[in-house]
């Protein structure tokens, strides 16, 4: 029998992995904040965008609690989504897909969110965005499964398994 390179990924590193996990979890934390103390969030984001954690405070009460909800849920979709990336991480760093998928939603989220903050004049927005992205992507980049050709596992020739 002869030896070849395997059309499979070989997985990534455990430091990939507990890397993105930390990255994640830490940052599902600070998303909880936005949840359990949406004033909070409120003025963290007025002083981001505004430079006042005031800034606010002359809106009427129905829009500062309009705006509290909305950092509430907001936090709340960013803590499922840095839940997700803890939980998918080990997957992501063997099979191709999940990375991708990891990959897609970061991407999918960063592109549309940036543009309408730089659009709008709320550049403030984007370089927070821009941060985020860039402790992610080295993150993800270490993640992802290594092909057989870019120096992954080798493995004996066997006979191609079928899909089920």
């Amino acid at each position: 029998m002869t030896t070849t390179r395997s059309h499979h990924p070989a997985p990534a590193s455990a430091s990939a992995v507990r890397r993105v996990r930390t990255l994640a979890a830490g940052s599902a934390v600070s998303s909880f904040v936005l949840v359990a103390w949406p004033s909070a969030g409120m003025r963290a984001f007025s002083s981001l965008v505004y430079q006042d954690q005031r800034y606010p405070a002359d809106f009427s009460s129905e829009a500062l609690d309009y705006i509290r909800l909305t950092h509430a849920v907001l936090g709340a979709v960013m803590v499922g989504w840095f839940l997700t990336i803890f939980l998918l991480a080990p997957l992501a760093a063997v099979h191709i897909e999940v990375w991708w998928a990891l990959v897609g939603g970061l991407v999918a989220w960063y592109v549309p969110d940036t543009a309408y903050s730089l659009l709008s004049g709320f550049w403030p927005n984007a370089v927070l965005n821009s941060g985020i992205g860039a402790l992610f992507a080295p993150a993800l980049a270490g993640l992802r499964p290594r092909r057989a050709e870019d120096g992954g596992v080798t493995s004996r020739a066997a006979a191609p398994r079928a899909c089920p």
